[in-house]
């Protein structure tokens, strides 16, 4: 008898454990993506057709309803009411969220100046999270700043009847530190100068975290190395000693292989072989085949770390590359130098171009040629962005420019020059960003590529127009190219709802056959697109148009900000 009781126990609870669709709704200010994650349940991004759709046994929901609610709670919102509905075909939670708390007074007592550090604003919504993370954004600021006893204490006192927040900060920031004796404790076998080599920081300097984290960047690009330590010792008063540990990766050959997508080529696919450790100390040496309908490229690296953030390198290859009007096939070698020394990156070749130029439907304007041109490079970047992909602050600057003497290994005498930048602002969820660039190429003597002219058009350009297709064109309806060329954009992007954003922006180009571009016939597009987070990086669609000809446009897609 008792045994079919226990029976009857067990399948029902079974029944009451059945696993359904999960739904919210009536939430406004969290996403749903955020409540998902909340509970520890990843929802499908929209291009994941594969996966299924989250579900949650029927037995948890009281469980989560809770863990939602101090989610809710941690995010501001302090009355959140969540009522758990469970039907034959699926589970929803309808949440009422509530007034939030809001932020009314920020109190801060330092000596170092921390206000731009603060994250947190009066009138905001109080986050939990955000208040924490500004707590470590202190601490670090003056860690950065060589002050590695600082001691920050914080308070944040919440008044839930009136749903007001009061938030202090007062930080002691000590004497400033300096970095003591640097050991290498394990090398993983590589020569231990090298691995000190890759420290953005000597004995002597000034302490800060901020060269530490540049340190290990640097060390993890090092293919070779499976694990990279740097210590902080035990330390009195201001000395901070560091004691450094490698390891190697047992297997330094790694196959890669991509594909993407994007406006200006279509698809793209890549693959390629690397040995990370070639002849040991971290040389490397790669093989790497990249195809799309517009150019297909195949090439060979070789790079070997020197002393004093220097790299020695040199890539040879063969590329194809199709233009509007003429083909072109070149044989190139480029043996460079490197140097790096956050946040300014340097980089000096010598370029040996083999290039032909054939199928040309028109010869006066895309001579057929057979050129050998041996150009000197240079190219220098400061970069203080705070991410590469999804940047929201900060700015960088460059400067690219080459150039030959004819003589017996190249055909011509010019120079050909680009320089720029670009500045990004973040207020709350938005961004605005500018950028601006100024190329000119000048032929002095004998001939060169009609690829090594400017182009415009296209979606790192004047987004208005297509790949290349700005500007004058010949009877054959080509783009001519040009000798100089001014761009600038601007952009503002902004939150829509969860992972999705919009931006807004301008275009400005202009263009000209002499040393500078013409300013009297200015391309200006206006446009706007959307944003869509995913974990490679945002997808991006960008549709644009001419101001003075509304029926020149043009749409984009690409991975990643533009800049």
């Amino acid at each position: 008898m008792y045994r079919y009781i226990l029976v009857a126990v067990i399948f029902t609870c079974k029944l009451l454990a059945v696993t359904l669709p999960l739904y919210f709704s009536g939430n406004k200010v969290l996403s749903e993506r955020e409540l998902y994650g909340a509970i520890g349940i990843n929802k499908p991004y929209f291009f994941q057709f594969w996966r299924d759709e989250p579900t949650l046994k029927s037995s948890n929901v009281d469980f989560y309803k809770k863990v939602l609610k101090d989610f809710y709670r941690s995010e501001g919102f302090y009355h959140t009411k969540i009522k758990a509905v469970i039907s034959d075909d699926k589970i929803s939670y309808k949440i009422d969220e509530g007034e939030f708390i809001e932020i009314a007074d920020i109190s801060v007592i330092s000596s170092l100046d921390i206000e731009d550090v603060i994250g947190l604003h009066v009138k905001e919504r109080f986050e939990a999270s955000r208040f924490v993370d500004d707590k470590k954004a202190i601490i670090s600021y003056a860690h950065d700043r060589g002050f590695c006893n600082a001691k920050l204490k914080s308070k944040a006192w919440i008044d839930t009847k009136n749903a007001q927040a009061f938030i202090l900060y007062e930080l002691d920031k000590d004497k400033i530190c300096h970095f003591a004796e640097i050991t290498v404790s394990d090398s993983g076998g590589f020569d231990p100068w090298l691995i000190k080599s890759f420290l953005r920081f000597k004995e002597g300097e000034e302490y800060s975290t901020e060269k530490i984290r540049q340190s290990y960047d640097l060390l993890y690009a090092q293919g070779a190395l499976a694990r990279a330590t740097i210590e902080v010792k035990e330390h009195n008063a201001t000395d901070v000693p560091i004691d450094l540990h490698v390891s190697r990766r047992e297997k330094p050959i790694r196959f890669r292989a991509g594909i993407g997508l994007n406006s200006d080529e279509g698809l793209v696919l890549q693959g390629g072989v690397i040995h990370r450790n070639f002849f040991d100390n971290l040389k490397t040496l790669s093989l790497d085949a990249r195809y799309s309908r517009i150019r297909q490229e195949i090439k060979s690296t070789f790079t070997m770390p020197l002393k004093d953030h220097n790299l020695f390198g040199t890539t040879m290859g063969y590329k194809y590359e199709k233009f509007d009007g003429y083909k072109e096939k070149s044989t190139y070698i480029t043996p460079y130098v490197q140097q790096y020394d956050q946040p300014h990156s340097f980089k000096e070749a010598v370029l040996i171009d083999k290039a032909t130029t054939y199928d040309s439907e028109d010869t006066d304007l895309f001579a057929e040629s057979d050129l050998l041109v041996t150009s000197l490079l240079f190219n220098w970047k400061y970069d203080i962005r705070d991410r590469v992909l999804e940047p929201t602050k900060g700015y960088y600057l460059f400067t690219d420019i080459q150039g030959s003497l004819k003589s017996t290994i190249s055909n011509s005498t010019y120079l050909k020059a680009l320089i720029g930048g670009a500045k990004l602002f973040s207020y709350h969820q938005s961004v605005f960003g500018i950028r601006a660039s100024l190329g000119s190429i000048k032929l002095y003597d004998g001939d060169i590529p009609s690829s090594y002219r400017f182009y415009a058009g296209g979606m790192n350009s004047n987004r208005a127009y297509s790949y290349r297709m700005l500007g004058a064109k010949n009877a054959q309806g080509n783009p001519v190219g040009f000798r100089s060329i001014a761009q600038s954009s601007g952009e503002y992007r902004f939150a829509i709802l969860g992972e999705l954003r919009g931006v807004v922006f301008s275009d400005v180009t202009l263009v000209g056959q002499d040393y500078l571009p013409d300013q009297n016939r200015p391309y200006i597009a206006v446009g706007t697109g959307l944003r869509y987070k995913t974990p490679i990086g945002p997808f991006a669609i960008d549709i644009a148009t001419d101001i003075k000809d509304t029926s020149q446009y043009a749409i984009h897609f690409h991975i990643g900000e533009l800049f």
